[in-house]
C-alpha cells in the first residue's frame, strides 16, 4: 500500500499518486477524451463492476458521499489504500495492455483492489471506522472481524461477476490466498442456486467468514495492523498533548458489532451475536502481538 509515516501521509517518493481523480467522473464519462490512458483502464474496471449488482450499489454509494481516487505506481495490480483524511481511494496505477489475456488478468486484479478499497470507504462512511475508544481487546476482534468481512465483500463481488459471465476476477480470487474463502462461499451457495435466494446467499456469505478465521495469520496481521493504528493514535494525542484517557475503555455493543454485516442492497448476514463473537480471543494470536498489546495496555493504563 506504499509507504506511510506515522501521520498516515504517504512520504515523499520518486514514485507516488497523482492528482485525484473524481469516481463521479471516471463512472459517467465525463472529460473521457481528454483522459490518459490509465485512467481509462480505471474506468473500464468500474464498468466491469457496475454489472455486479452489489458492487453498482457500493459505486452509486461511494459516488454520493464524493469518493476521490488516486493512481499510485507503488501499488501492486489488486492493491489499494482508503485514506479517511483525504476521502480517497488509492489504486494501482496500469496502463493498457496489447495482449488480451494479461489486458483481462490486469483487469480482474484491479476489480479486486477496487472492492477492498470501496468497501472499506462504504463502511466509513456508514460511521463504521477506526474505534481507538474502545476496550482494547475487543477493538483488535472488531478489526480481524472486519478484515475477515472486507474478504467476504470481495467474495460476493466476485461471484456475482461471474454470475454476469465476467470469470476473470473470480478465478483470480478463488486461487489466491484466499481460496478456502472463495471455496466454502461456493460450496454453500451451490445448494441454493442463484444469489437472488436471499437465505442462500447469507449463508453463503457465513459460511465463508467463519472459514476466514481458520488460518490464524489473517488474524495475526490483523491485530499487528490495529495496534499500529492504536500506536499511532497515541503518539499524536501526546505529540499535540491532548488526554488519551478515552482510549481503549468502552465495551464493544452488538449494534457497532453488527453494523459489519451491512451490504448495499443486501440483509446484514452478521445478525447474529454467535457469530459475531466467533474467532474472539482476549489475546492476540501472535506472541510478538501479544508483547505489543502489553505495551500498549501499559501506556493507556
Amino acid at each position: 500500500m506504499g509507504i506511510y509515516d506515522y501521520s498516515d501521509q504517504l512520504l515523499d517518493l520518486q514514485h507516488h499518486h497523482a492528482g485525484t481523480m473524481s469516481l463521479r467522473d471516471v463512472l459517467t464519462g465525463d472529460g473521457r477524451d481528454n483522459m490518459p490512458a490509465p485512467e481509462l483502464y480505471v474506468g473500464q474496471a468500474l464498468n466491469i463492476m457496475k454489472t455486479s449488482y452489489t458492487a453498482n450499489l457500493l459505486l452509486q454509494h461511494c459516488m454520493k458521499s464524493d469518493v476521490g481516487l488516486r493512481l499510485d505506481s507503488m501499488l501492486p495490480a489488486d492493491g489499494s489504500f482508503f485514506d479517511e483524511q483525504e476521502n480517497a481511494l488509492d489504486i494501482s496505477e496500469q496502463n493498457q495492455l496489447f495482449n488480451v489475456d494479461m489486458h483481462s488478468a490486469r483487469l480482474g486484479q484491479m476489480i479486486i483492489g477496487l472492492a477492498v478499497g470501496l468497501r472499506k470507504a462504504w463502511h466509513y462512511h456508514k460511521g463504521n471506522g477506526f474505534n481507538p475508544e474502545l476496550c482494547v481487546q475487543d477493538l483488535l476482534h472488531l478489526c480481524r472481524s472486519a478484515d475477515a468481512d472486507t474478504v467476504v465483500f470481495v467474495t460476493l463481488i466476485c461471484w456475482e461477476l461471474r454470475e454476469k459471465g465476467n470469470s476473470s476476477p473470480w478465478k483470480q480470487w478463488s486461487t489466491g490466498e484466499n481460496e478456502d474463502v472463495a471455496k466454502a462461499f461456493e460450496l454453500t451457495q451451490a445448494n441454493y442456486g442463484s444469489t437472488k435466494n436471499v437465505q442462500g446467499l447469507n449463508k453463503a456469505l457465513q459460511a465463508s467468514y467463519r472459514q476466514w478465521f481458520q488460518h490464524k495469520d489473517r488474524g495475526t496481521a490483523s491485530e499487528h495492523t490495529a495496534l499500529e493504528k492504536l500506536d499511532r493514535v497515541l503518539i499524536k494525542c501526546r505529540s499535540e498533548d491532548v488526554d488519551t484517557s478515552w482510549i481503549g475503555k468502552n465495551p464493544l455493543t452488538p449494534s457497532t458489532w453488527s453494523r459489519l454485516g451491512e451490504i448495499p442492497g443486501c440483509q446484514n448476514y452478521l445478525n447474529h451475536e454467535k457469530l459475531l463473537k466467533h474467532g474472539y480471543s482476549e489475546q492476540p494470536y501472535d506472541a510478538f502481538n501479544r508483547v505489543h498489546l502489553k505495551h500498549v495496555l501499559e501506556d493507556i493504563s
